[in-house]
């Protein structure tokens, strides 16, 4: 992926037919505004209008790009730093951590001073002011030393969406803007000397200075370019700190292979290396001629190395029939239809995959080898049985607690499940005889078990290992690649809460992530490994160790439809995979029922694991009476009935549909769903509002997640009712809803390449690079106190402890000392 693919600002003006941009780099450092330029250029040769401030106008203009001067407000950073400024420390930045952190405190003063002084200015420069009274689709801020360009936006009411450019790596204040974690126990402050893996004085160090410069620049920069600009306009303006907050996204200089692995989120673009131009420039000849007779010179010695090393960098450029295993001991349907288009694909491709699961292919591809697990257990499909959701007592009607019960409950199904299957796949012979041979790569779900992670490890699989989740992230998924999951603003998976949450919600989120994790730890982890060393005889490494052995993880979400949450490099969204492009065929007597609609059809499934049929007779006639009052038609996905469909008014019952044909049907207006991830992606994609009744695992955290997105309504089964059923209908088949269901699937499609080419491309990544491309955070490494800081701020706690006492000390020697002397005077 290059760099320059065309960023993410390409992205956002996809469907702009020449759009106006903006870009305001104030700062005088030619380097940064290096960086820049070529993103501003390319934008202008793909037809946008693009006008740019800064210090460094274009000395050859090119057509649509308008340059406005800064120069001769401020000196141009330029060759002006003397290097005689770094012999002149005073002896105190000689001192052992202290002289290294007082030397960063005092690298950091002069962008103070610069930062003021092109404000000052900038807020009376009359071509900038020109600028910013013109109309805009979008605006590019550098956002490095200064916040002055955000307050000016607000000034001149510009309203277009922000883009802020880094030429470094973050700086310390700039990671709240965005809102991605710069926890100091394994993310460096900028301007250090340490990597991600820290021991606790270097925590103690970088702590004190994530925290010390963002206090710096609120009160060293930002206050004070907030009144340089209230002065000047003789008006109020919001809070700087809040609209340096207004910015869509941001790139970064940056990439994970250089600039180590650090927290990201979607809004973060790592463009590091944008800048590199392909096209060469001339060599100056003097310059040249040494090259050339230095070549001569070393160039026998230097032959047989060069072949040596391009041979070995050859290697993993390409990767050709690797081997790989994917291991699938879940028998949820709806699962392995996400895996099986990336398993199918790369054996397209060449590669010998090898499968071992509960649903073999109709038609494999070759290359492909299917072990079943016959006689370890069925494929779950239409097995849950709606009446036993009508028998909930009243605990589970108490709000909060009912909701917390709720979770703790269909938990426990998965960790029987998980320790059945367990048992049965270790001692399933086809699968032990697969598990013997030699792979290059290694796939597993990532669900309710750790127990292939096991098996990996006792049959001494040393390949790379890919983790693929069908849904959203488990609660104890996040810490084996080292992603944030702070429960403040990520919604436990189960929950129903987004990621603003009140005081309660984040009280009950938090607990339900600790007990998730320990309940997944306690009773699926550690009976695991009991089942695993019983059967070989010896014992293994901690499953939770062997959990971590991951290289990538390939998640079923993508943030317009599950929410924007933290990731790393190592977490790569590919929500939409198992989408099919190639459309099956609709029966006739559906096709007939549709083209037959004058308002449109409402669909209405319970998926593949639900038994709609099994629904209470009360609670059909609530469905059938609610849907029979509206002109749309409906086909309901309803296992007993007739073969050509069952008609009752307007409601056609069917035993099968093809959903995802149907929801891309022009006729076809709205979906009434129980939230599976699979459902809502194909909604989403097709552009169709949903009524979301949810019943248990993912399925409530999906639904509020579409919510949130705007383009679904969810109402409770348990509680359902001819009115609620009828006002979630009536919503959705609202105007307004039908424009949000569009304008989320537009955004939803708005990709750099379709999902099953995007884990092609990091499976094939990991392939190359092996164990060696790290794409995980250290926060991997780190226990819960670690993470959270306690032994820094313990140390903190007790310095500070000792600083008073011993002031304490003196001051009591002090006095006596003062009251003995008194007392002497006196005798």
């Amino acid at each position: 992926m290059r760099p320059l693919i065309y960023f993410a600002a390409i992205i956002a003006l996809s469907t702009v037919e020449g759009g106006r941009i903006l870009g305001l780099f104030p700062h005088t450092g030619k380097s940064h505004q290096m960086v820049f330029e070529p993103l501003l250029k390319k934008l202008a040769e793909r037809g946008h209008q693009v006008t740019v401030v800064s210090f460094f106008p274009l000395k050859k203009p090119i057509a649509n790009y308008t340059d406005v001067s800064l120069e001769g407000i401020a000196t141009l950073g330029v060759e002006t730093i003397n290097l005689g400024w770094y012999e002149e420390f005073s002896i105190w930045t000689k001192l052992p951590k202290i002289g290294r952190v007082i030397k960063q405190l005092s690298e950091f003063q002069p962008l103070a001073g610069m930062a003021l002084d092109v404000c000052s200015k900038a807020v009376d420069w009359v071509p900038l002011k020109e600028a910013l009274q013109k109309n805009y689709d979008l605006v590019l801020v550098e956002n490095f030393n200064s916040d002055c360009m955000m307050g000016l936006l607000h000034i001149y009411d510009i309203k277009a969406p922000v883009i802020a450019l880094l030429s470094s790596a973050m700086m310390p204040w700039s990671s709240d803007r965005i809102g991605v974690t710069d926890n100091p126990s394994y993310v460096p402050i900028i301007s250090s000397t340490f990597t991600p893996t820290m021991n606790l004085m270097d925590r103690i160090e970088n702590t004190f200075l994530n925290a010390y410069h963002k206090i710096w620049f609120r009160y060293a920069i930002q206050l004070k370019e907030q009144a340089l600009i209230e002065t000047h306009f003789r008006t109020k303006i919001p809070d700087l700190d809040i609209l340096s907050r207004n910015i869509t996204l941001m790139f970064l200089n940056t990439f994970h292979a250089l600039n180590g692995v650090k927290p990201l989120v979607p809004g973060i673009v790592e463009v590091g290396g944008m800048h590199l131009d392909p096209t060469r420039k001339n060599i100056p000849e003097i310059i040249l001629n040494s090259l050339l007779h230095a070549s001569r010179v070393r160039a026998r010695k230097m032959i047989l190395t060069k072949i040596i090393i391009l041979s070995f960098l050859s290697l993993p450029n390409d990767v050709y029939c690797a081997r790989i295993l994917g291991l699938f001991p879940h028998p949820g349907k709806s699962h392995f239809m996400v895996f099986e288009p990336l398993l199918k694909r790369l054996s397209e491709l060449g590669h010998h995959v090898t499968v071992a699961s509960f649903f073999p292919p109709e038609n494999p591809p070759a290359n492909y080898t299917h072990i079943k697990f016959d006689g370890a257990g069925e494929p779950r499909l239409d097995i849950l049985d709606l009446k036993t959701n009508d028998n909930v007592n009243f605990v589970r009607r108490i709000p909060i607690l009912g909701g917390i019960i709720q979770q703790m409950s269909d938990f426990n199904l998965l960790a029987e499940l998980a320790l059945t299957k367990c048992q049965q796949i270790i001692e399933f012979q086809p699968l032990a005889n697969v598990l013997k041979e030699d792979y290059d790569l290694v796939f597993i779900e990532i669900f309710n078990s750790d127990c292939a992670q096991g098996l990996i490890h006792q049959y001494g699989i040393k390949a790379p290992i890919i983790g693929l989740s069908s849904c959203t992230i488990m609660p104890w998924t996040a810490y084996r690649i080292g992603v944030s999951d702070n429960p403040a603003y990520v919604p436990v998976m189960g929950t129903t809460h987004t990621p603003t949450m009140s005081l309660l919600q984040r009280m009950e989120n938090t607990f339900m992530l600790l007990y998730h994790n320990l309940w997944y730890r306690y009773k699926v982890q550690v009976k695991e490994q009991a089942i695993i060393e019983n059967y070989f005889g010896r014992k293994m490494a901690d499953l939770d160790l062997l959990s971590r052995n991951i290289s990538l993880l390939l998640v079923n979400t993508f943030h317009p439809l599950n929410g924007v949450k933290p990731l790393v490099p190592g977490v790569v969204e590919i929500g939409g995979i198992h989408l099919n492009p190639n459309k099956k065929s609709i029966p006739g007597y559906i096709e007939r029922f549709l083209n037959e609609s004058k308002h449109g059809v409402i669909l209405l499934s319970f998926g593949s694991l639900i038994k709609t049929s099994t629904i209470p007779k009360y609670k059909e006639e609530i469905i059938v009476n609610t849907l029979s009052k509206f002109k749309q038609r409906v086909i309901w996905k309803y296992e007993e009935s007739e073969p050509e469909g069952t008609l009752v008014g307007n409601i056609l019952k069917v035993r099968w549909l093809p959903q995802f044909e149907l929801l891309q049907h022009e006729k076809v207006v709205a979906f009434i769903a129980h939230g599976g991830l699979l459902g809502m992606t194909e909604s989403v994609y097709s552009g169709k509002p949903m009524v979301v009744v949810p019943f248990f695992g993912d399925q409530p955290s999906n639904a509020a997640a579409a919510a949130n997105a705007g383009f679904a309504k969810i109402i409770s089964y348990i509680d359902m009712t001819e009115k609620d059923l009828g006002d979630a209908v009536r919503s959705v088949l609202s105007e307004e809803m039908q424009l949000n269901a569009r304008r989320v699937s537009k955004m939803w499609q708005d990709r750099e390449s379709a999902p099953l080419d995007t884990a092609v491309y990091w499976t094939e990544r990991v392939l190359r690079w092996g164990h060696s491309g790290q794409l995980h955070t250290a926060a991997r490494d780190l226990s819960l106190y670690e993470l959270a800081l306690i032994d820094v701020f313990a140390a903190y706690a007790l310095a500070l402890t000792v600083i008073l006492l011993s002031v304490w000390f003196i001051l009591t020697k002090l006095m006596r000392l003062i009251i003995k002397e008194s007392k002497q005077k006196i005798h």
